[in-house]
């Protein structure tokens, strides 16, 4: 890619000019630098293996999904294909599904996008070793990908059984060019039906070279190093700790393309980090900033009217398919005990969240599918704010306070304990959560410790070893019928089902969502799902919040219900 001619001073320069450009006549246009505010660094930039709502910040840019789901219809559309064809029924009960990639779409080198990369990311997802934990679930649903022998642009996607949302599982997935992230070659040397195979998978991973593949794509190499596409902006440069560039294509093959995803209007993105909120405002007002996302309620407030007043800051407000949560930790010799948890669950009252960090502007959570979105079982009852439920479930569960000292108790392997609970978070507004439930279980009788550590710590130390009692998360959801499997399907407790809940009816049920071909049939057992987890108190459902979107008054664009809530690419310089 060669190396960038951006250095820090560079950045800098464009902040402070703040990055308006001129034809030759004077007038401005759109060849001008979008400077986004990130608040931490990312940690990678892969969509494989780190599909965090932070980072699509970045790769939504870089990397395009073969379809996606319209945010104003809610349909499936294609992109890096020519349609969206009908799924094959076979006399023997599988299913097949025919796509072709679009003549015309290259990788940032012009090399022609085929069939061989979609087999090639099923394989960089299903491979053992990487840590594509997110689409694990894969190995579920595609049985195996044929490339035509004739016509490597043609694949058809072969699935044994029906499934909840195979179509969109399959073709909603991001692309990654398979000579440039395996130069090598090594994910030729074995098949999709190779990583399905027990006794052909067991002798691979004794294959050092095969090994090698995973410990190379899961690596700095391939994560922050070479990130290469077919979106509408390349990779240029990361400077740790203080910017990340993206540079427009100049002979993009999508060019004059009418959909969003394709779109190149700002002639760099450039991403800087500024850790203080206030801060980035500032910057903003004066002119070195263009967008700011997930403005918090106290910030907006202060300066709405000073910079709407001032001419410099417009706001932008969008209802986000992402929600709070507090993961409950089913492992946990304290928490195993249903009635422990719906204690935890008639403790938390939502609505002070919602008052106290959202200015009362959210949608409070009864279920994994928020309101706003299709399936949401409305009858469920929301039994939050209410201590004296939460005391007679800690009485059921055998803990009382005996000593008079505030903190119920319980003996537990002949020992006397005392009902304390630990709480790991990490930003600012999670310490913020956590302080408040701390103060919510005091008066229960439960003693809380909110204790502050880095996420990619939490995740490493905490997450992936089910060391921990509760860690408060951001959720987010796909645009359709929320599918349950990963989340809570005990088939996944090592992997995607953070919590470690396991229950038999659930299972059915989420087994009957995700095979049954009636819709009606999927959507009334996804409401007694819902009812489900909700009385099982897997984990406690905070809510989802109204994203506001600080944009500099140069710049003119829209709110999109698609993460993470805009299109930098789509934006243009103001005509005012």
């Amino acid at each position: 890619m060669g190396k960038s001619k951006f250095t820090l001073l560079s950045i800098l320069a464009i902040l402070f000019i703040g990055g308006c450009k001129s034809d030759q006549n004077g007038a401005a246009d759109t060849d001008a630098d979008f400077v986004i505010r990130l608040s931490k660094q990312v940690e990678q930039i892969n969509p494989i293996l780190f599909p965090s709502p932070f980072a699509r910040e970045i790769y939504q840019y870089i990397f395009t999904p073969v379809a996606e789901i319209d945010p104003d219809n809610l349909e499936l559309v294609p992109l890096l294909i020519k349609a969206i064809n009908p799924l094959v029924t076979h006399e023997d009960g599988s299913y097949t599904l025919e796509a072709e990639i679009l003549e015309e779409a290259k990788w940032d080198d012009g090399t022609p996008i085929t069939g061989e990369d979609y087999v090639f990311m099923l394989k960089s997802i299903l491979h053992p070793a990487t840590d594509a934990s997110s689409y694990k679930y894969m190995k579920e649903i595609i049985n195996d990908v044929l490339v035509d022998e004739t016509n490597p642009k043609k694949f058809t996607i072969v699935f044994d059984d029906f499934s909840m949302d195979m179509k969109e599982s399959a073709l909603t997935l991001e692309l990654l060019p398979q000579h440039i992230y395996d130069p090598e070659n090594i994910t030729k040397t074995f098949t999709l039906r190779d990583l399905a195979d027990t006794n052909k998978l067991a002798a691979l991973t004794q294959d050092s070279i095969f090994m090698r593949f995973a410990t190379e794509f899961n690596g700095p190499k391939f994560t922050r190093e070479i990130i290469s596409g077919s979106g509408p902006y390349e990779f240029v440069e990361w400077k740790e700790n203080e910017a990340i560039i993206l540079k427009r294509k100049e002979n993009y093959w999508a060019k004059g393309r009418t959909e969003e995803m394709f779109q190149a209007n700002p002639a760099n993105i450039i991403f800087v980090i500024i850790p203080d909120e206030t801060a980035a405002i500032t910057q903003m007002a004066a002119g070195q900033v263009d967008l700011i996302n997930s403005v918090t309620v106290n910030t907006y407030e202060t300066f709405q009217d000073s910079a709407t007043g001032s001419g410099k800051i417009s706001w932008l407000n969008v209802q986000m398919p992402k929600y709070y949560v507090y993961l409950l930790n089913h492992k946990d010799k304290m928490l195993q005990d249903k009635n422990v948890r719906k204690a935890l669950q008639a403790i938390n009252n939502t609505d002070e969240y919602i008052k106290t960090f959202e200015n009362g502007n959210a949608t409070k959570l009864t279920s994994f599918v928020p309101s706003f979105l299709p399936g949401y079982n409305k009858d469920i009852k929301n039994i939050g704010g209410q201590l004296d439920l939460a005391t007679k479930y800690l009485k059921a569960a055998g803990w009382e306070d005996t000593n008079a000292n505030g903190t119920v108790d319980k003996v537990l392997d002949g020992k006397k304990e005392e009902l304390k609970l630990q709480m790991l978070v990490s930003g600012d507004l999670s310490v913020k959560f956590g302080l408040l439930f701390k103060e919510q279980c005091a008066k229960a009788g439960i003693e809380l410790d909110v204790v502050r550590k880095d996420f990619p710590l939490i995740r490493k130390e905490n997450l992936s070893t089910r060391n921990f009692q509760i860690i408060p998360t951001l959720f987010s959801v796909e645009l359709i019928l929320e599918n349950p499997f990963d989340a809570y399907h005990s088939s996944n407790l090592e992997t995607s089902n953070l919590t470690s809940y396991a229950s038999a009816e659930a299972d059915s049920l989420i087994n009957i969502i995700t095979s049954v071909e009636s819709d009606e049939t999927r959507i009334a057992t996804h409401k007694k799902l819902q009812e489900e987890i909700y009385d099982d108190a897997v984990m406690i459902y905070l809510y989802a919040p109204i994203d506001r979107i600080a944009l500099s008054d140069k710049w003119e664009g829209k709110a999109s219900l698609s993460r993470p809530g805009y299109r930098a690419n789509t934006f243009t310089l103001s005509k005012n």
